[in-house]
C-alpha cells in the first residue's frame, strides 16, 4: 500500500532543518570568535573581507589536511611566535621580531609587516602574484601564453589591434609624479586600467585599497 505524503509537512520540515543549520554554524562562529587567541581572525576580519569569499580555499578541498592546520593556526595567530611564547605560552620575555627587532612579532607582522624582508621575500611573493594576473590577462585579450603561469615569460609592452598591456612601465605625464609606474596597465582606447598588486593582512584589506587608490590618484588625474 502506497501511503499518501503530506507535501506542506515536508516543505515545512525543510525549512526547520534549514533553519536548524544556519543557528548551528551562527553558534559555532560566536564560540570560535570568543575565543581569546583563536577568535582574533574572526574579529578582525569583521566587515573588513567577504565572508563567504574568505573560505574559499577551505572549501574547494584541494589541500592535504596537514596543510589546511597549519593555514588555521596561522590565520588564528597560534603559531610559535616570539608575542606567542612571551604573552601566552610565558617562556620568553622577548616579544619582538627576531629579525628586525622593531615590534612584537606575530604571524600578521612576519607575514606583512616586517621591513628586514620587504625587499626579498615579500617583494618575491609580490612578483609571483602580478605575473599570474599578466598571464591571465593575456589569456583574456588574445596574446600568447604558457600552459602553466609558473612558465609564463613577462614581456614589457604588449600589443594588439584592441589595447596594449604595460609591465612596470613608467607612464610618461606632463608634471612629474612620484608614483608613476603601476605594477601592470591596460591601454585601451578610451579607457586605462591601472593594477597594483598589495598582499597585506586580511584585516588590513580595506585600508591597503585606499592607500593605493590615494598613491594614484595624481596620476589618474594627469591621465584623464
Amino acid at each position: 500500500m502506497i501511503k499518501e505524503v503530506n507535501k506542506g509537512g515536508l516543505l515545512k520540515t525543510a525549512k526547520t532543518k534549514a533553519e536548524y543549520k544556519k543557528e548551528v554554524i551562527e553558534q559555532r562562529a560566536e564560540n570560535w570568535k570568543s575565543k581569546a587567541l583563536h577568535g582574533q581572525y574572526l574579529k578582525s576580519i569583521e566587515g573588513k573581507a567577504d565572508q563567504k569569499l574568505t573560505w574559499n580555499w577551505l572549501r574547494s578541498g584541494v589541500l592535504k589536511k596537514e596543510t589546511e592546520s597549519f593555514i588555521l593556526a596561522a590565520q588564528e595567530q597560534a603559531l610559535a611566535t616570539n608575542c606567542m611564547k612571551a604573552k601566552i605560552q610565558h617562556v620568553t620575555t622577548n616579544s619582538k621580531c627576531r629579525l628586525c627587532n622593531e615590534k612584537d612579532e606575530t604571524v600578521d607582522y612576519l607575514i606583512s609587516g616586517c621591513s628586514k624582508i620587504s625587499q626579498t621575500d615579500y617583494l618575491q611573493r609580490h612578483d609571483s602574484v602580478a605575473k599570474i594576473i599578466h598571464w591571465k590577462l593575456c589569456q583574456k585579450f588574445g596574446f600568447e601564453y604558457s600552459k602553466n603561469h609558473w612558465e609564463h615569460q613577462v614581456e614589457k609592452v604588449l600589443e594588439n589591434e584592441k589595447l596594449k598591456i604595460l609591465w612596470d612601465f613608467r607612464i610618461q605625464t606632463d608634471r612629474h609624479l612620484v608614483h608613476n609606474t603601476p605594477d601592470i596597465t591596460i591601454v585601451e582606447k578610451k579607457k586605462v586600467w591601472f593594477i597594483d598588486i598589495a598582499i597585506p593582512g586580511d584585516a588590513q584589506i580595506e585600508d591597503k585599497q585606499q592607500e593605493k587608490i590615494t598613491k594614484y590618484r595624481d596620476l589618474q588625474i594627469e591621465v584623464e
